[in-house]
């Protein structure tokens, strides 16, 4: 994914038009584009007679082993590679009950927080003891090497 910088639109241009302008400013054609989303758009008023609004943009190209090439063409006008983030799909409409999450871990944090962000109010269910004697038993392993089978390093 390509973030671009700088692109112009005057008021009296529709902002349909970015993808063809983009894609000028690219010097690609706007049917290479996959998507385009708009990152920052503000309103250049410094001139009266000249308002505009600037736009900064993410591309994503259908051929993504042409993202170098045109980053290479736009060298110096604001342009960078940019690691696409992931955004959870809409929820049009919510569940009858609560998501159930099975552990805590790395997952199960990412998973409940994605949910919660939605406004699902996930249900986490964790195994083992409480953490301050989980934490002991986890001492008592690491001295001793006896393991406590539902509440270790793994819970």
């Amino acid at each position: 994914m390509i973030r671009i910088q700088n692109i112009k639109l005057s008021l009296s241009q529709e902002e349909s038009l970015l993808k063809e302008e983009t894609a000028k400013l690219a010097n690609i054609s706007s049917q290479e584009i996959a998507s385009l989303s708009i990152v920052k758009k503000s309103l250049d008023a410094r001139k009266k007679d000249d308002i505009r609004f600037i736009y900064t943009v993410d591309i994503l190209l259908k051929d993504t082993k042409r993202e170098e090439k045109v980053l290479k063409r736009l060298k110096g006008k604001g342009e960078k590679r940019i690691e696409p983030v992931y955004t959870p799909p809409a929820i049009s409409s919510p569940p009858s009950l609560r998501p159930v999450i099975a552990g805590f871990g790395p997952a199960g944090m990412f998973a409940g927080l994605l949910l919660a962000k939605q406004g699902l109010k996930p249900i986490i269910l964790e195994r083992g003891k409480p953490v301050e004697e989980r934490k002991k038993d986890v001492e008592t392993f690491w001295k001793t090497g006896r393991l406590t089978e539902n509440s270790n390093v793994q819970f």
